[in-house]
């Protein structure tokens, strides 16, 4: 019975956290409208995941296996474009931080949750 418990929490919590940055590889975006109530928890699903409604605008990031990506740029002028850069994944405190081309950090998320359907993170303010 010991052994059953231990193997039920295992699968419960081994998606609590990226331990494998491989499943971060890919395009997400924003999905706001998922996101519950009172919570700091955003929630992030693939690019390619469903239509998403139309937004004025919706934090897309695409991330790749040699640690470049890109990200939508919230334009002033509302001309919103990709942006090119690059991503680090902080295994110690499961932390994902994006960096613009000169190394500037511009996002920094505490991965709470993530499988291959779902990111879930609390954006970390600077």
């Amino acid at each position: 019975m010991k052994y059953l418990l231990y193997i039920l929490g295992f699968i419960t919590f081994s998606g609590t956290c990226a331990q494998d940055k491989s499943l971060l590889i890919g395009c997400w975006t924003d999905s706001r409208e998922e996101n519950v109530g009172d919570t700091d928890i955003s929630i992030y699903r693939p690019c390619e995941y469903k239509e998403f409604p139309p937004s004025r605008f919706r934090f897309t990031m695409e991330l790749r296996e040699n640690n470049e990506c890109s990200w939508l740029y919230l334009a002033p002028n509302d001309a919103h474009h990709m942006k090119e850069g690059t991503w680090m994944y902080e295994e110690k405190d499961a932390t994902l931080v994006i960096f613009d081309e000169n190394q500037n950090e511009i996002k920094r998320f505490k991965i709470e949750f993530l499988d291959e359907d779902i990111l879930k993170v609390i954006e970390e303010r600077f």
